[in-house]
């Protein structure tokens, strides 16, 4: 396995493992994502590939996917929080995905390392965020020396049933890299 760039033809990968954690969410209720209600269409998710795709080319944003053969298994991007121009340009927004068949084998790890990697230099806080239920994700982000900022109670509200989504950040600029936490990140153990 390794990490790459995005390029054009990943799109059916990103778009195959938008709709499979879509499925996965009908599963798992304590899924942590949050949906748009109604499934975004294939003419959709080709646009957002394409913006996402656009905007890494001109330099604004991070686009990585993890590779396994010839198959995608996983995807991190992280985009600016605002235009380019912009006191809000330095901050950079994190999203990540990795095919359920693939987790817990360090793809995560791996794509958010590259990530975070390419991101010196470009972006000074990294934000996400995660629906509060399901501690695996907030364990590496941790891991990477994210901290919660923020709890929004309910702000998800999925099937009837109201969640809370936890906000965290990372101050590239105090990152400590010698660090136990450090350590652990850069080599996945």
């Amino acid at each position: 396995m390794h990490v790459r760039e995005a390029l054009p033809k990943d799109f059916r990968y990103f778009a195959m493992l938008q709709k499979q954690a879509r499925e996965e969410m009908q599963t798992n209720p304590d899924f942590p994502e949050s949906f748009f209600l109604t499934p975004p269409s294939d003419k959709f998710r080709r646009s957002l590939f394409n913006q996402f795709y656009s905007d890494t080319r001109k330099g604004h944003n991070i686009f990585l996917v993890a590779e396994e053969g010839k198959r995608i298994i996983g995807y991190c991007r992280i985009r600016k929080a605002e235009i380019p121009d912009s006191e809000l340009s330095h901050v950079g927004i994190l999203g990540i995905r990795v095919e359920k068949s693939s987790r817990g084998h360090g793809v995560g790890t791996m794509l958010l390392k590259k990530a975070l990697d390419a991101s010196k230099g470009k972006f000074d806080i990294i934000n996400l965020f995660v629906v509060n239920r399901d501690p695996k994700p907030k364990r590496l982000y941790k891991r990477f020396g994210f901290r919660t900022w923020g709890i929004a109670p309910g702000f998800v509200k999925r099937k009837g049933r109201y969640m809370d989504v936890e906000y965290m950040f990372l101050d590239l600029n105090k990152l400590n890299h010698g660090s136990a936490k450090a350590k652990t990140a850069k080599t996945g153990r």
